[in-house]
């Protein structure tokens, strides 16, 4: 089995655990692609449970699937996110569309070293704008900056962090904001606050 395989049975293994928490006894079949008989493969369909043992989420689009498991943690999830002001400076790092551009960029080529001019070329951002969007998506933990000398003098150069939280969070920020969403398994059973 290569590694794509592995992933979507992995991801099917994921459906399985969903419906056996959701309680349904052969209501949903096998497949998460083949759960629905009206099955539409260019629509996003979404699973969800909310209980007060935890959530689970799960997106089964064709060609984009996604799978949360949260248990319900001690005490109270609120205490267990950082604190409102450094969330609140992650969330308008992201409100700027240039940093979303860099970003993007970033994501979109090998994690080679590159530098400022050269980000700044690809996105048609000025050079002082692109530095200082990475000195902002280095103190969010997002890229980390080397450093090098060349003929013409020292050069930072940024590669993105690989092990970074942004593409589930990117994923979810995208399910928000899909209109044309079909609910398939549902389940709202929470009687006391999601924090």
């Amino acid at each position: 089995m290569d590694k794509k395989q592995a992933y979507n049975y992995a991801f099917e293994l994921c459906w399985s655990i969903f419906s056996d928490l959701a309680h349904f006894n052969g209501n949903i079949r096998g497949s998460s692609s083949e759960s629905t008989d009206e099955y539409d493969p260019e629509l996003c369909y979404f699973s969800k449970l909310i209980t007060n043992a935890g959530l689970a989420c799960v997106r089964m689009s064709e060609n984009f699937k996604t799978f949360f498991l949260m248990p319900e943690p001690k005490g109270s999830l609120r205490d267990k996110l950082a604190d409102i002001e450094k969330l609140q400076k992650l969330f308008e790092a992201f409100s700027d569309i240039d940093l979303l551009k860099v970003l993007f960029n970033l994501y979109m080529r090998p994690n080679n070293a590159i530098d400022a001019t050269f980000i700044s070329r690809e996105t048609g951002i000025a050079v002082k704008r692109v530095e200082k969007i990475m000195d902002t998506l280095a103190e969010n933990n997002l890229v980390y900056k080397t450093y090098g000398t060349t003929a013409d003098g020292d050069i930072v150069f940024y590669m993105y962090i690989q092990e970074s939280s942004v593409i589930p969070l990117l994923c979810f920020a995208d399910e928000i904001q899909t209109k044309d969403m079909r609910d398939y398994v549902v389940e709202f059973k929470r009687s006391k606050p999601l924090f």
